[in-house]
């Protein structure tokens, strides 16, 4: 019903939205303005001066559970038969959508902290290595996606929705194609992390991809400003 409202131009926060806005509701092309999700700047400064180091075998999972909490603790069971160091802190829940919470057994090298407040959350990231987000639903835009990749994290996403917009595969991170619960995913993954735990520098010019490959909130405003000024 969205033709049916007076407006000038309609902001999308992904190629992936654009494109159903265009495709599926008949907004024409001209009037979708693209500009990806932001982070906010004030968060991470205030709170990387709180951090005294990273963890390399510190895997995160944030998100509701039904995106890909299965296939995180999969992973998670077998990189700890690998290396019993490597460790999963999982953060959000059912609450996230306005469900319930639901109280999981306790389970080795898995630490379920529940829907907390954002500073927690970036502060996990930041003493993290890797944030897993894979899942087969299609991802209208991944903000946690670049939380994670400004703190640090290399982001192991589906190659699904807006995560082709986010992360560019092998520079800042890394997309894997098809269910994430089937073996040969769950394996090309573990096997990236094992990879990249082995190879220190590799690991690290990743991490720099990753902090910088994104916008703040403040340069998107003005970025949004500035096409607003131009618009007739």
């Amino acid at each position: 019903g969205l033709e049916k409202i007076e407006f000038d131009n309609i902001y999308a926060v992904s190629n992936f939205i654009a494109g159903i806005v265009k495709d599926e509701w008949g907004i024409p092309i001209e009037k979708i303005f693209v500009t990806n999700n932001s982070y906010d700047p004030d968060t991470y400064i205030e709170t990387e001066k709180q951090i005294d180091g990273r963890d390399p075998y510190k895997v995160v999972y944030f998100s509701h559970p039904s995106k890909g909490l299965d296939a995180a603790l999969r992973i998670i069971r077998i990189l700890r038969d690998i290396n019993p160091n490597f460790h999963l802190e999982v953060l959000g829940g059912e609450e996230l959508w306005g469900g319930s919470r639901v109280e999981r057994e306790h389970e080795p090298g898995v630490n379920n902290q529940g829907l907390v407040g954002q500073l927690d959350v970036v502060r996990t990231w930041l003493r993290s290595t890797y944030s897993l987000q894979l899942q087969t639903r299609q991802e209208p835009g991944p903000l946690a996606a670049i939380e994670a990749m400004r703190a640090g994290c290399i982001v192991l996403a589906s190659k699904v929705g807006a995560y082709i917009d986010y992360v560019e595969d092998g520079l800042d991170g890394f997309l894997f194609e098809g269910d994430p619960n089937k073996e040969e995913i769950l394996n090309a993954v573990i096997n990236k992390i094992i990879q990249l735990h082995a190879s220190p520098i590799e690991r690290k010019n990743m991490q720099f991809n990753a902090i910088t490959a994104h916008r703040s909130s403040l340069s998107q405003a003005k970025e949004w400003v500035l096409h607003w000024s131009s618009v007739p």
